[in-house]
């Protein structure tokens, strides 16, 4: 993995390191999960030293923390300690970076959504840069008006979030995807929706929203096995280009 970083940064791109680690049966206790959360500093620090060696501009120490403790620990957690340990261990992870790495200090939330709201609210995200968020929806089960009211209903609760935190919202993760086989009809779709993806951020005044000051598309060339969600050489490709090629994206980044 860093030497697929090390040749991106030759190749001129800014590199954008993200880590997580899943269980691989869950676990059996808070406690144990604690001790795991824990252990992962290390690495984190760890991570963070050889991105500041490198020069990396973006580093992201636990991808997802509030999902992976809704769902993927497996563990029966309350909301309320959700919010507790979300805000509990960036702020361990942040402070174990912040005196060995120099770029921007990066998190994604895996479940910013309306249904949220509260938590949302809750999370202290003071010790981070940019706050990511995923956005997306199963190809064949996108509807355009849901999928509108989502994204705008989750922009204003960013916007509220990041004023509170004097930080910056962006997208790190668009999860348009389907299952295999890829048909004709599934492609037409996948366009759609990164159209109406793309009108929907359009609409936003960075200014006012605090972002989104930027979209990561993180699966150009994945390869999965059962579904699709690849960008590359599929017809959505041009529509990306012809997105990231507008006036909008050629601002200077403090002015978006």
């Amino acid at each position: 993995m860093m030497a697929d970083c090390l040749m991106a940064k030759k190749a001129g791109l800014a590199i954008h390191l993200s880590a997580s680690f899943l269980p691989k049966s869950g676990f059996q206790s808070i406690d144990e999960l604690r001790k795991a959360l824990d252990k992962w500093q290390k690495i984190v620090k760890m991570l963070a030293e050889l991105s500041e060696r490198y020069k990396f501009e973006f580093f992201n120490p636990f991808g997802e923390l509030d999902h992976f403790l809704r769902v993927e620990c497996q563990l029966k957690i309350s909301e309320d300690d959700v919010v507790k340990l979300v805000n509990e261990y960036h702020s361990k992870y942040a402070s174990a970076i912040k005196s060995v790495f120099r770029g921007k200090l990066v998190t994604q939330l895996g479940d910013a959504h309306p249904a949220f709201r509260n938590s949302l609210a809750s999370y202290n995200l003071s010790c981070v840069d940019l706050v990511g968020i995923l956005v997306g929806s199963k190809i064949s089960l996108f509807k355009e008006e849901r999928f509108r009211n989502d994204f705008l209903e989750t922009a204003d609760i960013m916007r509220s979030l990041c004023l509170k935190w004097n930080n910056s919202w962006y997208i790190s993760e668009v999860w348009f995807y389907d299952d295999k086989p890829v048909t004709e009809e599934k492609l037409k779709k996948q366009s759609e929706c990164f159209k109406v993806l793309f009108n929907l951020i359009q609409q936003l005044n960075p200014s006012v929203y605090r972002g989104p000051v930027g979209v990561l598309i993180m699966n150009w060339n994945l390869r999965e096995y059962g579904i699709f969600a690849d960008i590359m050489d599929r017809p959505v490709e041009s529509i990306i280009k012809e997105f990231f090629s507008s006036p909008i994206w050629k601002a200077t980044p403090q002015k978006r």
